[in-house]
């Protein structure tokens, strides 16, 4: 497994895209390579992988931060650290990122056909047209293990604080405090954490604010097909002229949502599912937080996927959270 230490032997990924890698050292403004690799190049960094030839490697960040990351491409689509991503992406956090795409716009990755796992983003901003997430773009991998904080995404269609537009699975991924924003008119299809879900969303969670026209969600802006949403919640301040929704803006064909909770004061909305049918209970904010979130959650694993916040209280969180996710 070769070791990257700087910007240069990050940036020489590409030469190998079927490698395995481990990430030495935290990389940042001052690490060499940085202003060949981000701070000259007319676009920003130039992702690693594209639809030509994707990463199909192991990336394994250690838990170190990549700081400053910046990709000015509004006319490219599969833009993030990685454009395409067959192999795994894992262990890394990624702070104070700029990412500008045209679809299929990720922090860590665009297009998403692997597994992204253990990762974590903070401070970062997103923007695209179409597919735009806090994590990855869309795609049919697996995303799990992973957070988002205090993020900025916008878009046209699709925008999720996590993912813009999954067809895979999103297991034991949270959300907090990050601003979700779609101005597609009709159906923006925005979510706290999937703006169009098309696979499974499980043990998942989603705080901030979400905006759009149509098909909002305070967990999903969308669920479709034979997609599942199960046993997550949300607590977000949910915006929208029509399918607006504390859980999920619209739940059609074949779609189920089940075990789920939404923060009802919060919301801003006393429908749990803008447009459909599924199991969303609306809860009061005090009766989602502390050692009551085990009474009135009841139908959540508190035995081992989650565990409560208390002193102050606080809502529900993953009892695996990573110390690595500073």
């Amino acid at each position: 497994m070769r070791e990257l230490t700087d910007w240069h032997d990050l940036a020489a990924v590409r030469e190998g895209l079927d490698g395995e890698y481990t990430l030495g050292a935290d990389l940042d403004a001052e690490t060499p390579g940085y202003d060949e690799h981000v701070a000259e190049p007319a676009g920003g960094w130039e992702p690693l992988g594209d639809i030509e030839t994707g990463f199909t490697g192991a990336f394994d960040g250690a838990g170190h931060e990549i700081t400053g990351l910046t990709v000015d491409r509004p006319e490219t689509d599969r833009a993030g650290l990685f454009g395409v991503n067959t192999g795994t992406v894992s262990d890394v956090v990624v702070t104070d990122a700029g990412i500008t795409g045209a679809g299929g716009v990720g922090t860590l990755v665009g297009e998403n056909r692997g597994t992204v796992s253990g990762v974590s983003v903070r401070s970062v901003r997103v923007a695209g047209g179409f597919c735009v997430g806090g994590l990855v773009g869309f795609g049919d991998g697996a995303v799990r293990d992973s957070t988002a904080r205090d993020g900025a995404l916008t878009g046209r269609l699709c925008v999720g604080g996590a993912v813009g537009e999954s067809d895979g699975t999103v297991r034991r991924v949270a959300v907090r405090d990050c601003r979700v924003t779609g101005s597609a008119e009709r159906l923006s299809l925005v979510g706290g954490l999937v703006g169009r879900n098309n696979g499974a969303v499980v043990s998942s969670s989603a705080r901030g604010r979400v905006s759009g026209h149509g098909a909002v969600g305070g967990l999903v802006g969308g669920t479709h097909f034979h997609s599942e949403v199960r046993s997550s919640w949300a607590a977000a301040a949910v915006t929208g002229e029509h399918a607006v929704g504390g859980v999920a803006g619209t739940l059609v064909a074949d779609a189920t949502v089940v075990t789920t909770y939404w923060d009802d004061e919060l919301a801003g909305t006393t429908a749990g599912i803008g447009s459909g049918t599924g199991d969303a209970t609306g809860l009061r904010t005090d009766e989602m937080r502390g050692r009551a979130a085990t009474a009135r959650m009841d139908a959540l694993d508190f035995d081992g996927t989650w565990t409560t916040v208390t002193d102050p209280d606080g809502y529900p969180r993953h009892a695996s959270a990573r110390a690595s996710h500073r």
